[in-house]
């Protein structure tokens, strides 16, 4: 048996999501429900919702995701452990991503959802979320990049 990997590093201004069998999007709302565009910015200490919307082929088993954080966010929930929001998983706080373990992915469209929270200004931006399936390497999936404006309250 032989296996082969390829990874590179890109300069483009902006780096689009692929698919292989496994669909990632990426979206953040502020929790009146209104989708966040790159030139709204949100205010410090604003807490905002992120939504992962995942999108498989077929049933999958043990899949993960690792979401980078923007830079001046962090989460609301501040443990890792158990979620059962949109299936049940396990979540995992990083220094720069949250992973989150699902043990079951069904075919068709599933949505994660948690928080963060706006806590320095600038103009910060997330690395594509990534879901994969541990045991399958033809199943893997990359949302677009995002930017995020986070402004002083004053």
């Amino acid at each position: 048996y032989w296996t082969a990997r390829l990874e590179y590093d890109s300069t483009a201004e902006f780096i689009s999501g692929a698919t292989s069998h496994l669909k990632v999007e990426r979206s953040y709302r502020r929790l009146d429900g209104k989708p966040l565009t790159p030139g709204d910015p949100l205010r410090v200490g604003e807490v905002i919702e992120v939504e992962l919307a995942l999108n498989a082929d077929n049933e999958l088993s043990y899949v993960a995701l690792a979401d980078p954080k923007p830079a001046g966010c962090e989460p609301l929930d501040q443990l890792s452990g158990p979620f059962h929001e949109g299936g049940y998983g396990y979540r995992e706080l990083h220094e720069k991503e949250i992973a989150l373990f699902l043990p079951h992915l069904r075919e068709g469209a599933t949505k994660l959802r948690y928080r963060l929270r706006a806590e320095a200004p600038g103009t910060w931006r997330a690395l594509p979320s990534r879901g994969f399936a541990l045991y399958r390497g033809d199943v893997s999936g990359l949302s677009d990049e995002a930017v995020i404006g986070v402004r002083d309250v004053k």
